[in-house]
């Protein structure tokens, strides 16, 4: 912006009032700012020389300023005292802009110094308030503040971005510490899953262990069926048996049959009891044969049963005196229905109860026919009473 100087004024002797009348001109042309130097010194004092000099930015220098040739540049055509007075002039319309921008800004910290940063502003808040926060360093100290301005306490800000960073920091951390526990928590769920799991097939092991030396014990033992097998192909042998009366004493009861419905109904505890009993049951009859008619096994979980049906021939002795004489009288032979059956442990190979039932009664009726009941209890009670004089007279 170029200043041009005004044609300086003479004072003439003929009065003030001439003078007077140009200082009014001159305020009444220049509205704005008017500064009156003369070599120095301030409007209103009087040259040596007795000249003026009029300086001011005046709407026809403003528009003069608009031209390309005066936009932004320096004076050309003034004095250098000239040039230094408008550098001043810019610094204090300068430092009067920045002393308003800084009150502005000022008013905006003081209100959103208040406010508290959270998650739910936008982007554009978040923005705005830390580059408000961030502006505030680069403000330079100004001059001439009003003394009202002065005495007020800094205001004290908060550093937005710091906090803000502090705060995106530990959710992160806390991300991350969650994800952590997670991890642990999911690998501590596999290892208890997993020792678990060792637990049970170690368990599974033992079993199978125990299992197989259980297996190695029951192979060195009488398979159940082979012994069944042997008790019945002995039936048709003729062993040694022991001495009725040495037994008797040995084990205090003695094996042979007392009565004859007692073969009615057995029960013993092993195979070898039984092989006994029926061997010397043998002695005490005429006749005493048993034939096999079926076999059948039947296995209700743990339990096994094996069931044999047969047919048994009786025939009692009427004279004691002519034991062992085939040719002998005898009461007449009957043929009887029996089961036996031989329980046992599916994983154990020895017999756990063996039960024998003879059905004599059916046998007595079968041979009578249709001759009658009546007929055929006398005919079972004959048979009865011929067995115990039969074996009285074998023990006495």
């Amino acid at each position: 912006m170029s200043l041009s100087p005004l044609p300086s004024l003479r004072l003439e002797p003929h009065g003030p009032s001439e003078l007077t009348k140009t200082k009014s001109r001159a305020q009444h042309s220049y509205p704005s700012k008017v500064l009156l130097k003369t070599g120095g010194r301030k409007a209103g004092t009087v040259h040596p020389d007795g000249k003026l000099l009029l300086l001011s930015m005046t709407a026809d220098q403003e528009a003069r300023a608009k031209t390309p040739e005066a936009r932004g540049s320096r004076p050309q055509s003034l004095s250098p005292e000239d040039i230094e007075e408008w550098k001043k002039a810019r610094r204090r319309e300068q430092c009067r802009i920045n002393q308003a921008n800084y009150r502005r800004r000022q008013r905006q910290l003081a209100a959103a110094g208040a406010l508290r940063l959270s998650t739910s502003l936008t982007t554009d808040q978040k923005t705005a308030l830390e580059m408000a926060v961030g502006a505030r360093a680069f403000v330079p100290p100004g001059k001439g503040f009003d003394k009202e301005e002065q005495a007020l306490p800094p205001v004290k800000t908060i550093d937005l971005e710091a906090e803000e960073l502090k705060k995106a920091r530990r959710r992160e951390q806390c991300r991350i510490n969650q994800a952590n526990y997670r991890k642990r928590k999911r690998e501590n769920e596999n290892r208890q899953t997993f020792l678990a799991e060792i637990e049970r097939l170690d368990q599974e092991i033992e079993q199978l262990e125990t299992y197989k030396k259980t297996r190695q014990q029951h192979k060195h033992r009488a398979d159940p069926g082979q012994a069944i097998r042997n008790f019945y192909h002995s039936l048709k042998l003729d062993p040694k048996l022991p001495d009725a009366k040495t037994y008797q004493e040995t084990f205090g009861y003695s094996p042979a049959l007392q009565w004859l419905l007692d073969l009615q109904r057995e029960e013993f505890d092993s195979i070898e009891s039984l092989k006994l009993h029926w061997l010397w049951y043998r002695t005490q009859f005429r006749e005493f044969k048993y034939s096999v008619r079926s076999f059948e096994r039947l296995v209700a979980g743990e339990h096994v049963v094996i069931s044999i049906k047969g047919v048994l021939r009786l025939d009692v002795y009427c004279d004691a005196q002519q034991r062992g004489n085939t040719k002998a009288s005898s009461y007449g032979a009957i043929v009887c229905p029996v089961l036996q059956q031989f329980e046992f442990e599916a994983g154990d190979q020895v017999v756990k109860r063996i039960t024998s039932e003879v059905d004599i009664v059916g046998g007595v009726m079968a041979s009578q026919g249709q001759s009658g009941l009546g007929r055929a209890l006398n005919a079972l009670h004959c048979l009865s009473e011929g067995f115990s004089i039969s074996n009285q007279s074998l023990t006495s």
